[in-house]
């Protein structure tokens, strides 16, 4: 198992010579004629650092919170604001407006400051922060946030702050000294090689319209045991759907990474189906499955797409779709003994949309839940939209619903098309091999919206997932310093630095104006319209950010045996 490096500053004692500590103003009692000048140094606040390169007031959209890794009661800590040290049952100094507050290492009853209410509390916290938290910075104690530099140590270069974005590069070094992520990069990923081991499929079962007579394909998946045998120890399939850049591997390491943290890799199969193109997938496998794995059949050819199609359930190669993929790898899964109750799909961004029209659609008797994230857009099950008051140009916030529902009016051109609504008459999908059987036969699609309403979907979203590079976007504070050097508008942030990505189509923007107010939309529709009148949702903290989904422990909760998973990952407070 990978061994992770969490943030641990040593910390001297609260109170220097000649000074007290502990009254509620939360500052120490200091005569400073017995001080010598290093106390006095020491005695300076420590405050949150400026970032280097650009936007230096830049924190992450949202509350400001701290974190420090778990401590012991009484450990020496600093104050979260003013760096102060402090210890037990004392008081931390005021700050943004704040009264003095309890020590993150009070005892749980202390009540002798200003405010009862920790700012932070170590004594519960967990071993890892989120992109955008304040951390400390190794060597010097500083308080940083996401996007921010580290003095350097011992006349080093500055580096990014522990709890920085992956990929931040604005400091004088990109390296970090310490991460206090939990999804770092695992050492299965260190190279393409590394990865061999973990390359698996299955033969895909389903006529294609240009299946070859007598030709066989293989699915090429990233898995942490082989797809041809159950495997006894294992409790729980994880399945994980790629983005946009078709990143498969990456997914895996998260994914994987994510178990072995919580001590489930022995008891759960992580699988990352790959719906890449021809090239990639061409490069990757010699064109044959003994190129991928040496245990498949050689004979089979792997599937692949061409650009985007699979996330509507696009055609491959053969003619098989992506849906019909899902479907047989569930099938495969069931058939090799594991339990479908004991089967979480999970996908973010494309990965959610393809993963959440996929449960609107499949043919599965039975669906695995599927737990989706930050869609770009979602399938409408009758011709209503938010009203134009749920869908303004803003953040709306996490708090965000929507009560009413009505035709738009008027009504933007193939609004209700799949892949924003039901209908396939007319548009390119009617000809692709899933839909064949659906396209013109009304009874057949209302028979699946009424198997709708059974599936165990549950939706997460990014509380900074709110950026539209499409409209107004300097209101919306979308440039980055970390992206672009903060020059450009980023509405993927931090998962890429790519610009406008999200839908911006009139079919789109009936749905809301950015992804977090789309899929508070869509439940509230979901609710309203009683589809799914109990339909679970839950906000994580971050922006268009799959590993700060993965780490949620309400994601966790969901896609592993709750009783299992609250023995390992404590709930944030």
């Amino acid at each position: 198992m990978r061994s992770f490096s969490f943030l641990l500053v040593a910390l001297g004692s609260a109170c220097f010579a000649g000074a007290t500590c502990g009254d509620a103003s939360g500052h120490c009692a200091r005569n400073l004629s017995s001080l010598d000048d290093t106390s006095l140094l020491q005695m300076r606040p420590k405050h949150v650092l400026e970032v280097e390169n650009a936007s230096s007031e830049w924190v992450w959209p949202g509350a400001m919170r701290y974190y420090l890794p778990p401590c012991a009661a009484d450990a020496h800590v600093a104050c979260p604001g003013s760096g102060t040290l402090c210890s037990g049952d004392q008081c931390c100094p005021r700050f943004n407006g704040s009264g003095t507050f309890p020590c993150p290492s009070a005892s749980e009853d202390f009540d002798g400051c200003e405010s009862s209410s920790k700012v932070v509390d170590c004594l519960t916290s967990n071993p890892i922060c989120r992109v955008g938290d304040h951390a400390q910075c190794p060597g010097s104690g500083m308080w940083c946030a996401s996007g921010q530099c580290c003095p350097g140590i011992d006349g080093g270069p500055s580096f990014p702050c522990p709890s920085a974005p992956p990929g931040f590069s604005g400091c004088a070094s990109p390296d970090k000294v310490s991460s206090c992520h939990m999804l770092l990069e695992a050492d299965l990923c260190t190279s393409p090689s590394s990865l061999m081991p973990h390359q698996h499929g299955w033969k895909v079962i389903g006529l294609g319209t240009r299946r070859r007579r007598g030709q066989d394909y293989f699915m090429p998946v990233y898995s942490s045991h082989t797809l041809d045998e159950k495997v006894l120890d294992v409790q729980q399939v994880a399945i994980y759907i790629h983005g946009l850049g078709a990143d498969a591997d990456h997914y895996y390491c998260d994914a994987q990474t994510l178990a072995e943290t919580l001590a489930f890799d022995g008891s759960t199969l992580t699988i990352a189906p790959w719906f890449g193109d021809e090239a990639s997938v061409g490069e990757a496998t010699g064109g044959t499955a003994a190129g991928w794995d040496s245990a498949l059949d050689p004979s089979w050819l792997p599937l692949w797409w061409t650009g985007s199609s699979w996330l509507s359930g696009g055609d491959s190669s053969s003619g098989i779709s992506s849906f019909t993929v899902l479907d047989s790898l569930v099938s495969h899964l069931v058939n090799l003994g594991y339990s479908a109750d004991r089967i979480g799909i999970a996908g973010f961004s494309a990965g959610c949309q393809f993963s959440s029209r996929w449960s609107v659609w499949s043919k599965k008797a039975v669906i695995p839940r599927v737990i989706v994230s930050d869609c770009g857009s979602y399938v409408y099950l009758n011709e209503t939209r938010p009203a134009p008051s749920c869908s303004v140009e803003e953040n709306t916030g996490v708090d965000h619903s929507c009560s009413s529902f009505e035709v738009p009016s008027p009504p933007p051109d193939g609004y209700n098309d799949y892949k924003y609504g039901l209908t396939l008459e007319g548009t390119k999908y009617a000809s692709w091999s899933y839909f064949q059987d659906f396209a013109g036969n009304a009874d057949m699609v209302n028979e699946q919206v009424e198997a709708f309403k059974g599936v165990d979907i549950r939706f997460m979203f990014g509380s900074g997932d709110w950026c539209n590079c499409g409209v107004d976007v300097k209101a919306l504070e979308c440039f980055f310093p970390a992206c672009h050097g903060g020059t450009q508008c980023c509405d993927t942030y931090p998962d890429s630095n790519t610009s406008q990505v999200l839908d911006v189509h009139d079919q789109a923007m009936v749905q809301g104006s950015n992804r977090l107010q789309r899929g508070l939309n869509y439940v509230s529709f979901l609710k309203a319209s009683n589809y799914l009148p109990t339909v679970q949702s839950a906000i994580f903290d971050g922006g268009h950010n799959d590993t700060a989904f993965f780490e949620d422990p309400t994601f966790v909760q969901w896609m592993f045996l709750a009783s299992r998973a609250e023995s390992y990952y404590a709930v944030w407070r």
